[in-house]
């Protein structure tokens, strides 16, 4: 379904922020892929509900997935709908990106 160790790894709601660290230090671009179904790594860790250390982990590694829609047009913040850490957490991550642009 082309799905790399990472987006296996965002499904896992329990996923360590190590963890997902360690397999971007391994593949770095693994942020920027999509799974078949277009969803990148923080649409997946978004819709698992992960920690805010994890989808800060996979923010940092593409903030552009933030804007990212898979194939049901869905952007991270659509998928962590029902979430409220989850999705807490993605506006959290898009305040600093936009303060940081500025």
């Amino acid at each position: 379904e082309g799905l790399l160790p990472l987006h296996l790894s965002c499904q896992n709601r329990d996923v360590y922020p190590k963890t997902v660290a360690a397999l971007l230090e391994l593949y770095p671009d693994a942020a920027k892929e999509a799974a078949s179904d277009g969803s990148m790594p923080l649409h997946l860790a978004s819709q698992s509900g992960c920690s805010m250390p994890v989808l800060k982990v996979l923010f940092e590694a593409n903030p552009h997935a933030m804007t990212d829609k898979n194939k049901r047009g869905e952007t991270p913040f659509k998928c962590a709908e029902g979430k409220q850490a989850s999705q807490r957490s993605l506006s959290e991550l898009e305040e600093q990106g936009t303060a940081h642009a500025q």
